[in-house]
């Protein structure tokens, strides 16, 4: 099973409220298909890998990376992002959790989202 953890995220009037940090941790497979084959491992990894690169790209903000096969973990200081960032990585999460949410009403046994 794909497990997404989310940890750190806070909301506060729909808004983002500045926190110390904010962790992304993906970790496992699917094991739907074989390796090369699984639809729902390739889904959640081009999702997880576009959503990192617009926090990059997109909100401006640096996080440190670790990536390996079957794993993706990033760790982000939010401590000095200015509000206007923090409204586009808000966006960019929700958009993240949309897209995961769909994959998981398809395949509700092969991932597990974690969200505090």
């Amino acid at each position: 099973m794909i497990e997404v953890k989310i940890t750190g995220l806070k909301l506060v009037n729909d808004k983002i409220k500045a926190v110390p940090s904010f962790v992304l941790d993906v970790e496992g497979h699917s094991f739907l298909d074989e390796s090369g084959k699984d639809i729902v491992c390739a889904a959640v990894s081009a999702l997880t890998q576009t959503t990192v690169k617009s926090i990059s790209l997109i909100a401006g903000i640096k996080q440190e990376i670790e990536q390996n096969p079957g794993k993706l973990y990033t760790d982000i200081n939010l401590t000095d992002v200015p509000e206007n960032n923090l409204e586009k990585l808000q966006t960019i999460i929700e958009m993240f959790l949309i897209g995961l949410n769909e994959i998981k009403m398809k395949y509700p046994d092969r991932i597990k989202i974690l969200a505090d």
